[in-house]
């Protein structure tokens, strides 16, 4: 054997020990918490949370039992964001509005020349090419350049780039806008995302159809 395999083993020896020592110290001290002992109470978990201020309730009952370490006096606590003792809170809601909505609904009349159409269906590659070429009303939400609005487009084509993806993952059609039919606020192309969820007067897109000379 090697000069060294004594101290292998033994430190072999410890590591294996160590993991049942530790649970065993552990289970230990946890049933003296829990139990007690002969000379000690069980500890009072609850009257612990209450001195720490874990069990604060709205209406302030039970803030006397807190004390706040380094203070030999209760503390008096305040609502720091209302600014007076006793006040309100000003808590920020999460604003969970989906931006599209900042456009309001669509406008109760149609573009001048359009009437608004049904939701096209869209479960088939047909569906899909049947929508090329028509026109829709789009939501747009405020950007430095444009202001939030519906906006006439073309659909350009189905199934868009990964460029396009990166800045519309759900894209699924490109659509081409112009200055003249968007006022000068759009021009170019966009990749959306055109989809019977998505369609409505409260949603995103709504299909336009060209009045024709029966129509009044």
């Amino acid at each position: 054997m090697g000069p060294h395999h004594g101290t292998l083993q033994f430190v072999r020896d410890v590591w294996l020990l160590t993991p049942r020592l530790i649970g065993r110290w552990a289970g230990r001290a946890w049933e003296k918490l829990c139990c007690g002992t002969e000379t000690s109470a069980p500890y009072n978990f609850e009257a612990s949370a209450l001195s720490l201020g874990m069990l604060m309730t709205i209406d302030s009952s039970g803030d006397e039992a807190i004390r706040v370490q380094g203070l030999t006096e209760p503390y008096s606590f305040t609502d720091a964001d209302g600014g007076s003792e006793g006040g309100e809170s000003e808590v920020e809601e999460e604003d969970d509005t989906d931006p599209y909505w900042l456009c309001d609904d669509a406008p109760t009349e149609p573009p001048e020349g359009f009437v608004y159409a049904a939701c096209p269906p869209l479960a088939t590659s047909e569906d899909h090419s049947n929508l090329i070429g028509r026109k829709v009303l789009i939501a747009h939400e405020r950007t430095k350049t444009l202001e939030p609005g519906w906006y006439i487009g073309k659909v350009k084509l189905f199934g868009v780039s990964a460029a396009w993806q990166k800045l519309c993952p759900t894209a699924n059609f490109l659509i081409k806008y112009t200055k003249k039919e968007t006022d000068n606020a759009l021009d170019g192309d966009s990749a959306l995302e055109l989809s019977t969820a998505n369609y409505g007067t409260d949603e995103w897109w709504l299909l336009l159809d060209p009045v024709t000379s029966a129509e009044p």
